[in-house]
């Protein structure tokens, strides 16, 4: 009776190998680009949040440096990094993406909460979100005037953060030519 009762435990490492061999498979099967910094940020081509006729595009990003915010309002990092985006977005022009969210849903966190992106585009279905290599939300990219990026940094924006590390860095790429 012992053997028998215990005999699912046998079964327990052929599970598991399995279950990591379909994880490393679909993991394969993702079509995301990891990018680092110092690479040119690839092409946008989105619709604007507010105005989906107009398009949020790269071009937005050129010239100047900036920061680029992927964030959806169902996410709670995003919305604990809100305070820090309004308080910097005087410093440096922020320019959003939502990722995987409502317009619908965003355009009314954005309106009770406040707006501290340039523009924002909508990325619906995360298809840039991917190209960008995003691991989670919020990410945020500091673009050089050249449209390189020269920072990526994962996770929730606070000022120790900002102070510490974007705010020199954006300091250091204004002061470049």
């Amino acid at each position: 009776m012992k053997t028998t009762q215990h005999s699912w435990l046998y079964f327990l490492p052929i599970i598991a190998l399995t279950l990591l061999l379909v994880t490393r498979w679909q993991t394969s099967q993702s079509q995301s680009i990891a990018l680092s910094s110092d690479e040119t940020l690839p092409n946008i081509n989105l619709p604007a949040l507010f105005h989906p006729a107009n398009r949020f595009t790269t071009q937005m990003l050129r010239g100047k440096v900036t920061l680029l915010n992927i964030w959806a309002s169902w996410c709670s990092n995003c919305q604990s990094e809100h305070a820090t985006l309004m308080t910097i977005k005087n410093s440096v022009p922020i320019y959003g993406i939502i990722f995987k969210d409502n317009a619908e849903d965003a355009k009314a966190w954005l309106r009770s909460t406040g707006n501290p992106y340039t523009a924002i585009g909508a990325d619906p279905d995360g298809a840039l979100a991917m190209t960008l290599g995003i691991e989670g939300i919020p990410q945020t990219f500091v673009i050089d005037k050249h449209g390189i990026i020269r920072y990526d940094f994962k996770g929730a924006l606070n000022m120790h953060s900002w102070k510490n590390t974007l705010q020199p860095l954006v300091e250091q790429l204004n002061n470049e030519s």
